[in-house]
């Protein structure tokens, strides 16, 4: 589980109501809990063993990423967005490795 917390640079381009959204962020993430999951063959061939591991340690974990999309104004006060997102981890995780995603914003802004 993940708590984060984004500071973003945002650009709009366009006037009409089909508008261009580029936004590039950072942010740092607390994780703070997670299960382990990891598959190992034994040597004698047999099927898979699963081991987990539990951990409850409050881990920090640093972001960037970037955002390419489009809002669309429906009226003075209403629009949708849709903001494809790619992000990578800025510090290893425990196999050593970066943790990347991929993912799709959909909201609904209110104007006041």
């Amino acid at each position: 589980t993940y708590i984060d917390m984004p500071i973003s640079v945002n650009y709009i381009l366009g006037i009409n109501k089909l508008r261009y959204v580029f936004s590039a962020y950072f942010s740092g993430g607390f994780l703070v809990r997670y299960t382990l999951v990891d598959h190992v063959e034994p040597p004698t061939g047999d099927r898979y063993k699963k081991i987990e591991a539990e951990s409850k340690k409050t881990e920090w974990s640093p972001f960037a990423g970037v955002r390419i999309g489009v809002t669309y104004q429906l009226n003075d006060n209403w629009s949708i967005l849709a903001l494809p997102e790619y992000r990578i981890g800025l510090h290893p995780d425990f196999y050593s490795s970066h943790l990347m995603s991929f993912g799709l914003n959909v909201g609904i802004i209110r104007r006041l």
